[in-house]
């Protein structure tokens, strides 16, 4: 058994690397079908036994690749599955943490399953990257979440927090919001 699976992990991660040989101006049609490959190599290659450290990284890109563009699609059941397991695959400490983290909170907040934390995480990881317009996307989450549940205290607090963090900068989507 170990060594069919050793020879089904070796299968996703050859056809992964084909997949990774397309054309790169389809990535996001190949995204979520990569993401697919790593992340069965991975899970058969732990099943085999087998050293899968070499697939984190490739799966992790695959995942944010394909997170975004179900973002895109407005698929946020997909969304929230892909930045999940993105999360779970990421190394401690990884830059990529609070993109995943706010890619679910806006796929959790349009199905009305939001619990702030993910966007208070997200928006303290991005200014410490000195990512403040992302930053401020996520405390106009987290403010949307508190004007839901009425709670005006909260609304205010992290408005102005969102206001503070683009005051004076350049016109972009996230300061006209």
């Amino acid at each position: 058994m170990t060594s069919k699976t050793a020879a089904r992990a070796d299968k996703h991660r050859r056809a992964a690397g084909w997949i990774e040989t397309l054309a790169a101006d389809r990535t996001e049609d190949r995204a979520e079908m990569l993401a697919h490959h790593y992340l069965e190599a991975i899970e058969l290659g732990r099943a085999a036994g087998l050293g899968t450290d070499g697939l984190r990284e490739p799966g992790v890109r695959a995942l944010l690749e394909g997170c975004e563009r179900a973002v895109a699609l407005f698929a946020w059941p997909r969304v929230v599955h892909l930045a999940q397991t993105g999360l779970e695959l990421l190394p401690d400490g990884d830059p990529r943490r609070p993109r995943f983290l706010l890619s679910r909170g806006r796929a959790e907040d349009v199905l009305g399953k939001l619990e702030p934390s993910d966007l208070v995480e997200a928006s303290a990881l991005f200014e410490a990257q000195g990512d403040v317009e992302a930053a401020a996307q996520a405390e106009l989450m987290i403010q949307n979440y508190f004007w839901a549940t009425h709670n005006n205290e909260e609304v205010k607090r992290h408005l102005s927090r969102a206001v503070a963090l683009v005051e004076g900068r350049p016109l972009s989507w996230t300061v006209a919001r």
